[in-house]
C-alpha cells in the first residue's frame, strides 16, 4: 500500500478511520467494470500519459490544441486520468468504502505505470467527500509546477492527499 500520504487533515482522519474499520458493505459490480476500473487503456502522448479510448495517433493530432487549453503537460494529464470509483458500481458505496476500493486501484495502476515508464516519478492523488471518490494521477514534469495546490488544507470542500512513487 502507498505509505507516504501527503494529505489534508480530512483525508489523514479518513485514512485512519479506514484502517481500524471493519465494515461490510455489498458491492453492485459485473466483472468488465472491475476489469476497465483496474486496467484503463493507459495511452503515452508525447511524454504524457493518460487514460483515453482515442488511438494515439488522434490523441497526438490534437495534442498542441489540448495543451493550450489544459495549460501544460501536468493539465492534460490529471485532466484526462480522472476516475470516479463510484460510477463502477452499481450501487451506492460509502466513502470509507471507496476509499477503500480506490487504494487497491492506485496500487494497481502504479505497477502498470511504472512498468510504462520506470524512470518517471508519478503523483498519485485521491480525493472523496460524501457523494464520490476520485482518483487520478500525473507525471512530475520538470518546469511544470503540481497539479495540486502546495497547502492541501486550502481544500476545503473534502479529503485530499497526494503520493509521489
Amino acid at each position: 500500500m502507498i505509505i507516504n500520504w501527503i494529505t489534508n487533515s480530512k483525508m489523514e482522519e479518513l485514512l485512519k478511520s479506514i484502517s481500524v474499520s471493519s465494515d461490510e458493505e455489498g458491492l453492485k459490480m459485473n466483472f468488465g467494470q472491475l476489469n476497465k476500473l483496474l486496467f484503463p487503456p493507459f495511452k503515452r502522448v508525447n511524454d504524457c500519459v493518460i487514460i483515453s479510448e482515442k488511438s494515439v495517433d488522434k490523441l497526438e493530432a490534437t495534442f498542441d490544441k489540448a495543451i493550450e487549453f489544459y495549460m501544460d503537460k501536468t493539465g492534460y494529464e490529471a485532466s484526462n486520468t480522472e476516475t470516479r470509483i463510484n460510477c463502477y458500481f452499481e450501487n451506492n458505496i460509502s466513502m470509507k468504502l471507496g476509499t477503500k476500493i480506490a487504494l487497491i486501484v492506485l496500487e494497481v495502476w502504479i505497477i502498470q505505470l511504472k512498468k510504462m515508464e520506470p524512470e518517471s516519478d508519478f503523483c498519485m492523488i485521491m480525493s472523496c467527500d460524501e457523494e464520490s471518490v476520485e482518483i487520478r494521477f500525473h507525471k512530475i514534469h520538470k518546469g511544470e509546477i503540481m497539479w495540486l495546490d502546495e497547502n492541501l488544507d486550502n481544500y476545503k470542500d473534502g479529503a485530499i492527499g497526494y503520493a509521489i512513487v
